[in-house]
């Protein structure tokens, strides 16, 4: 579904001097699958993601989706294909000036879809996601776990083959995450959705995902299956993540986990640490 080859993004520096992002990063994800990316702060996640919808443009590398090769596509054409990716983001990124509803019809009006059709797929949206009963309210009348079930519902409304999650659970609290967290895991079972998620909580990766790949300093040191990963960890940050989780799978705050894991954090490369 998703298939990416010798990956490369640099920034523009000060000076002659670029900041590399993404090095020869290298994925495959099925058709269905839920693929989860994990890393530290400024390991390249986001810009990895924002490379997969064509946010970030890619200085060299290919990405096809669905058999498509789109870094080398015309700006008509990425807008046709960019259709068939819905996206989720950490803060929600809700229109603070329209409702639930009309948040949801947004990216359908901007389609030019007929407004009895907009109608009909909202309602469907809104059960969805259990929002029935705030269409009419607006996103500053929302919890934090509503607010990103908005989001969830905008980003399937013209209905993609692909939903890309930045961080989409990052913000709220436990509880609220594993709702979120089985609702999307619902919408991949019932739809049959490629899901691909960044993050950098493990219990996320163990709750919804079926494969995953570790990034760090910009490059993919190890990927696989979720249960080859927990039960055989290769690369440090890795056995690093798995330090922090109680046999639950959720993170264990302890002073020593905290400094195990700043201390796996990539170095060198500050320039960085807002990119991904």
């Amino acid at each position: 579904m998703i298939r990416i080859r010798q990956l490369r993004k640099t920034f523009d520096g000060t000076g002659n001097q670029g900041v590399t992002a993404l090095e020869n990063v290298n994925l495959d994800i099925g058709r269905g699958d839920v693929f989860g990316i994990i890393g530290p702060s400024g390991a390249g996640k986001s810009t990895l993601l924002r490379c997969i919808n064509m946010l970030e443009k890619p200085t060299s590398g290919s990405i096809y989706i669905d058999g498509t090769e789109i870094t080398g596509l015309t700006k008509r054409d990425l807008r046709v294909v960019r259709r068939q990716v819905g996206m989720v983001f950490q803060h929600f990124n809700l229109l603070s000036s329209r409702t639930v509803y009309r948040n949801i019809a947004f990216p359908m009006e901007i389609s030019g879809i007929p407004k009895t059709e907009i109608d009909k797929r909202v309602q469907e949206l809104l059960g969805l996601v259990g929002l029935e009963d705030k269409a009419s309210a607006y996103p500053s009348q929302l919890s934090g776990g509503q607010k990103q079930r908005v989001g969830i519902a905008r980003a399937l409304a013209t209905r993609p083959k692909v939903l890309l999650c930045d961080e989409a659970t990052s913000a709220l609290d436990p509880r609220t995450t594993r709702s979120v967290l089985e609702l999307l895991r619902s919408i991949n079972k019932q739809f049959g959705l490629t899901i691909v998620m960044v993050t950098h909580e493990m219990q996320v990766i163990k709750q919804v995902c079926s494969r995953v790949a570790v990034i760090e300093n910009g490059g993919v040191v190890e990927q696989g299956s979720v249960q080859d990963l927990f039960t055989r960890p290769g690369a440090e940050i890795t056995k690093g993540l798995l330090a922090g989780m109680d046999a639950a799978g959720f993170m264990v705050d302890t002073s020593k986990q905290r400094r195990d894991f700043e201390g796996l954090q990539p170095r060198g490369k500050e320039a960085i640490k807002n990119v991904g």
